[in-house]
């Protein structure tokens, strides 16, 4: 090799070297420190029990399923896996990194509608996915979420964190980030509490506050047939099927919502329909506690952190709930439930 060609890769060696390492300080200093995600995975390849149960969904998962409860009634070892925004397809690629290490008997699955509708999709899932993405380890799940949940123009947001955190580069936020991540709550993963939220155990997240009628105010998207996202549906069906191709119990389950907020959104019978319907058609049974008859409990707005997350007090009753209705068998699960939501 020519002396020139030889100072010319040293030269480039030494720039792409020092490149990467003022990436990776700039990106500790940009990365939020207190990220519900990176404690929950961190739980999760932590695990030394199998996961028996595993909850996978959307905010209201990670909301409302307490693991410790279900652990205490049922005598297993259950994990939430939820996350804000998640979509179905990060919740395929989650659920194909549990089966990796795992063998879970069941998989619940939080249906917030939303979640299904084209005109829900935002980059804030994209931001969503990236953050998934970041706390999976190294695998070839972790390659096929890379090439199926990010375009080329999210490629810079996935391999430099500097660039995906740009807005927060001012001195202030990075000496705050720096003592955060100095702390030994953040290097022991130990329970926190950031705001009105608290990180508890394996992934359940937990909010004190109780929602004022303002916040009860805004009623969910509009469930419309015709605006479906196809992406989402076709990331259920793949869910549906990894869990029939291992024997997993799969059951879909709509946590607790405010009465005046379904009565608002104004036409919640017509989701509800929809979902019942592909439960029916591919054997699954869909569990919708909005429905859920009012002599066995109710769900006031004092239940609720927002317009329809609950709190810790909803939280809790929820989670006794649902773990004693898992002991039932199927007919006195269905007997839970009104068929409408005009008799409430």
């Amino acid at each position: 090799m020519h002396s020139s060609n030889r100072k010319f890769f040293i030269r480039l060696t030494v720039f792409l070297v020092g490149f990467f390492i003022i990436e990776r300080i700039l990106a500790f200093l940009l990365i939020p420190a207190y990220g519900f995600t990176r404690w929950t995975m961190h739980d999760f390849y932590a695990q030394e029990k199998n996961i028996d149960i595993a909850f996978v969904g959307a905010s209201h998962t990670y909301q409302s399923f307490d693991p410790a409860i279900f652990d205490s009634k049922l005598g297993i070892n259950s994990f939430n896996l939820g996350s804000s925004n998640q979509t179905p397809q990060d919740s395929y690629y989650i659920i194909k990194e549990l089966l990796s290490i795992y063998k879970p008997k069941q998989i619940i699955y939080e249906i917030t509608y939303p979640v299904f509708l084209a005109s829900e999709l935002s980059q804030n899932h994209v931001m969503t996915s990236l953050v998934i993405y970041d706390y999976f380890a190294p695998s070839q799940n972790k390659m096929e979420y890379f090439f199926h949940a990010f375009k080329p123009d999210n490629y810079a947001d996935v391999f430099f964190h500097s660039y995906r955190y740009r807005s927060k580069f001012n001195f202030r936020y990075m000496k705050n980030t720096l003592a955060e991540k100095m702390n030994a709550t953040y290097r022991r993963y130990l329970p926190f509490q950031s705001g009105y939220f608290t990180y508890g155990i394996k992934g359940f997240v937990v909010s004190s506050y109780q929602a004022g009628d303002a916040e009860m105010a805004r009623p969910l998207s509009v469930w419309d047939d015709k605006n479906k996202n196809e992406e989402g549906f076709f990331y259920l069906q793949k869910i549906i099927e990894i869990c029939k191709q291992e024997n997993i119990e799969l059951v879909l389950v709509t946590a607790p919502m405010p009465k005046s907020l379904l009565a608002d959104t104004g036409n919640y019978q017509q989701a509800h329909d929809f979902f019942a319907r592909l439960a029916e058609e591919e054997g699954l049974e869909y569990y919708d506690f909005c429905l859920l008859k009012p002599d066995i409990a109710k769900f006031p707005n004092s239940y609720f952190r927002d317009k329809s997350h609950l709190n810790n007090i909803g939280a809790d009753k929820f989670s006794n709930i649902f773990a004693e209705f898992l002991l039932l068998n199927q007919d006195d699960r269905r007997s839970y439930f009104l068929t409408s939501f005009d008799e409430l």
